[in-house]
């Protein structure tokens, strides 16, 4: 009888932490996901031979906003011809790099053009997620991140006068500074004078310690 009440707390012990250990892969998993999508980073889980095992929002939208890469048949594969060999060679090199501890060093980056000299993608392919030697998949998988270089990187302007202590003006001007807009586009398209712009961007300036609109973009863009 003992025996029997003693096996039995053990298992309601392990269900409850099998249900906590659950909940919590659950809990990384929507965080990782929130994460990515609110980053607009595309990201595929392919295996070597590139069969598609995931892929998220922003991944799929540059695919349909680009049409430079595509799922078909259920794989990954780059529209135009001559860039499905690079594709393929690097999916398989990183597939097989795969291993039970992360390189952040081991990458491969495959460029995407459209011929006529239109959108552009830039493809980083990494080896799939570190496995432990006890569960080594028989099949290996490569992380293929896609990025867009045509997109502007909008930021918003509340974080940028949190970051710097810019004025809601202020941050206005930066934020269309950084998208890649000129002094003079940024003015217009936020109804200011060009002098009150030029005033606006020597108090970013001050603020932010660089003395050029290039180096200003470039930190912008790196916070």
């Amino acid at each position: 009888m003992i025996d029997s009440v003693m096996a039995s707390r053990t298992l309601r012990r392990k269900v409850a932490e099998t249900r906590r250990a659950i909940a919590a892969a659950e809990r990384a998993r929507m965080v990782a996901e929130y994460v990515l999508e609110s980053s607009a980073i595309g990201v595929v889980l392919v295996e070597g031979d590139g069969t598609v095992l995931a892929v998220n929002a922003t991944a799929r939208e540059t695919m349909d906003r680009t049409a430079l890469l595509a799922v078909r048949g259920q794989r990954l594969i780059a529209a135009a011809p001559a860039d499905r060999a690079a594709l393929r060679a690097a999916v398989e090199a990183m597939a097989r790099a795969q291993g039970p501890q992360l390189d952040p060093g081991r990458y491969l980056s495959v460029a995407l053009g459209d011929p006529a000299g239109g959108a552009r993608l830039t493809l980083i392919v990494r080896p799939g997620p570190p496995y432990s030697p006890v569960s080594a998949p028989l099949r290996r998988t490569a992380v293929v991140i896609v990025r867009d270089p045509g997109l502007p990187a909008t930021l918003p302007p509340g974080d940028l006068a949190a970051l710097f202590g810019l004025t809601p003006a202020e941050a206005r001007l930066a934020a269309r500074l950084a998208d890649g807009a000129g002094l003079d586009e940024a003015a217009v398209a936020l109804g200011v004078t060009r002098n009150t712009a030029r005033s606006q961007l020597q108090a970013i300036f001050a603020k932010t310690g660089v003395n050029r609109q290039g180096d200003l973009v470039r930190l912008l863009l790196g916070s």
